[in-house]
């Protein structure tokens, strides 16, 4: 799996919610993407259309409340890659 396809993925999650990818960030074993509306909003709906995708294998983990450990691993050792608003 590499980033562009996994870009492409994330971009169509974001999209069945109203969404578009706002930031990325990644660590070893994952990318996230955190999705948000395109006035520049940030949802707090559970995560709906931000996801985790495996670099392994591709494998997507959406975000949502019930996986915050998941999730605190996964930003305790990411690092942004991306962000919407430094363009």
């Amino acid at each position: 799996m590499t980033l562009e396809q996994a870009k492409v993925i994330a971009a169509e999650k974001a999209k069945k919610y109203g969404k578009i990818i706002f930031s990325i960030s990644e660590n070893d074993e994952y990318w996230f993407f955190a999705a948000g509306m395109e006035d520049g909003r940030i949802t707090y709906d559970d995560g709906a259309g931000s996801v985790f995708i495996s670099k392994k294998d591709g494998s997507i983990v959406e975000d949502n409340y019930y996986l915050s450990d998941f999730g605190q691993k996964f930003h305790a050792t990411a690092r942004e890659i991306y962000n919407r608003e430094d363009e």
